[in-house]
């Protein structure tokens, strides 16, 4: 069962590599050229498609197998996961100051109604609420590790209003100024994003431990792909000077390439990082006890 999540993530390490490589070389041909827009790639799509239905029919075969807490990792095997995931919610903080302040550095599009500015407000509420549960919780994780409790799980929930206050905003303003083709693959690397902060509060809270463990790893699985995948693109493009390309993909924050690193880091720890065996551990203390007994 183990197996087929760990074939599943290298598939998402080729899909990742696969689809940068589509839109870095497929994306430029794609602009029209009397309005500058982009077309969609349905050979970029195909392959997206592809790689999330095999991610979702391996990870429905491994359901049923057993994924340890990451906080039964030892602190070495967890402390990755946990230093990405501060730096990730310290970048989020950066990115809501960045925003309150009028600034444009995730997104690009100024409040055009009443619902837009509120959507807006909320995600720099919840982006600085968001942010500082990252880093709490990634704190837990280099320390102690995080406690199975309603706290946790209620936690992570601020990362979930805020890529749902992100959406919203796309919906009643990018979504309207531009046509969807321009961020449609942003558009479901926002989805993903959300999706995966949803299956992490459910997961480290303990709720439907069986179901969480592969609606996580399946989230995390398509997040690494949409994020990475997106963030690396737009740097190839940044560095080819290709300006169009470049803003087409303006949808996606720093933010969001961290939370791919994130989704990844945790993925290769809960599939090939041994968990400490507690039980083993207090079996062997109590053979030591026994003698001076």
């Amino acid at each position: 069962m183990q197996k087929n999540l760990r074939i599943a993530s290298g598939l998402a390490l080729v899909a990742t590599v696969l689809v940068t490589i589509l839109r870095v070389t497929l994306l430029p041909s794609l602009q029209e050229p009397v309005t500058g827009l982009f077309r969609l790639s349905w050979l970029i799509i195909g392959v997206m498609l592809g790689f999330i239905a095999i991610a979702l029919w391996l990870c429905l075969l491994a359901r049923k197998a057993h994924t340890p807490v990451i906080s039964d990792y030892s602190a070495k095997s967890r402390s990755p996961v946990g230093v990405i995931m501060v730096v990730t919610g310290f970048v989020v903080l950066a990115e809501s100051l960045w925003l309150m302040l009028g600034g444009v550095l995730s997104e690009s599009v100024p409040a055009i109604n009443a619902l837009d500015s509120a959507a807006k407000v909320l995600s720099i509420i919840f982006g600085f609420a968001g942010g500082a549960a990252l880093v709490w919780i990634g704190a837990c994780l280099i320390g102690g590790g995080v406690k199975e409790d309603n706290r946790s799980g209620l936690a992570m929930w601020f990362p979930v209003i805020w890529m749902w206050a992100r959406l919203v905003r796309y919906e009643v303003s990018h979504a309207t100024a531009i046509r969807v083709e321009q961020s449609f693959y942003d558009f479901i690397m926002l989805i993903f994003i959300m999706l995966f902060m949803f299956s992490f509060a459910q997961y480290i809270s303990g709720v439907s431990r069986s179901k969480s463990q592969w609606k996580l790893i399946f989230c995390a699985l398509c997040t690494t792909v949409t994020c990475l995948s997106g963030s690396i693109a737009r740097v190839i493009m940044y560095f080819m000077s290709d300006e169009a390309a470049f803003n087409s993909g303006r949808l996606a924050g720093i933010s969001d390439s961290f939370i791919g690193i994130l989704s990844l880091g945790l993925l290769l720890t809960l599939l090939f990082a041994k968990p400490v065996e507690r039980s083993a551990e207090v079996a062997d203390e109590s053979v030591v006890e026994s003698p001076a007994e």
